[in-house]
């Protein structure tokens, strides 16, 4: 019985020590990246079948500082994935989305070169004046990774189109690992 005694208290003390010397594991942490109440502005534009740049701007990510508020470093990321692209029109009053036929938007950074995130074909002709864009690309990391980045709107207008104004929305979700 002392020998049954013994073990259960070798194999006790043994699982103790192991479990308390084992460090705690890092985790996965997904957490968003609103870019929002992005200005830009849009020259008018005849109608002639061809793709033009809607708009362009450069805009800062802003990422180090939301990875610094969830415990993270540009090291820990694993995954930025597009989440969301809406576009509004915010003048002139009254103007809508009749008339595009096809918007699309890219990113570019440093050396990156320009990739597209996110379209909408068609539009719908009925007086929209929000779309939100279907993404496009998986995995922009080494994007978002970088302080800022070109944000590009390309598409084809049916009809001829005033000067405008949009106001873009994006949304992003990061995976970091953190710290337990």
């Amino acid at each position: 019985m002392k020998k049954i005694y013994s073990i259960i208290l070798v194999i006790t003390l043994g699982t103790s020590v192991f479990i308390s010397s084992c460090k705690k594991g890092d985790i996965d942490k997904k957490f968003d990246l609103a870019l929002t109440g992005i200005t830009l502005s849009v020259d008018s534009m005849t109608f002639d079948g061809n793709e033009k740049v809607f708009a362009q701007k450069l805009i800062t990510t802003g990422i180090e500082a939301e990875l610094n508020k969830n415990g993270a470093t540009l090291q820990n990321i694993k995954k930025i994935e597009l989440s969301s692209i809406d576009l509004t029109i915010t003048t002139p009053t009254g103007q809508t989305f009749d008339g595009v036929d096809y918007i699309a938007s890219y990113i570019s950074a440093g050396t990156l070169g320009e990739t597209k995130v996110a379209y909408k074909s068609p539009i719908p002709q009925t007086s929209l004046t929000t779309i939100s864009q279907d993404n496009q690309f998986a995995d922009l990391t080494e994007y978002i990774k970088q302080t800022e980045f070109t944000f590009i709107v390309k598409g084809y207008n049916s009809i001829n189109l005033p000067a405008m104004t949009f106001t873009a929305n994006i949304k992003f979700s990061v995976t970091a690992t953190v710290a337990q």
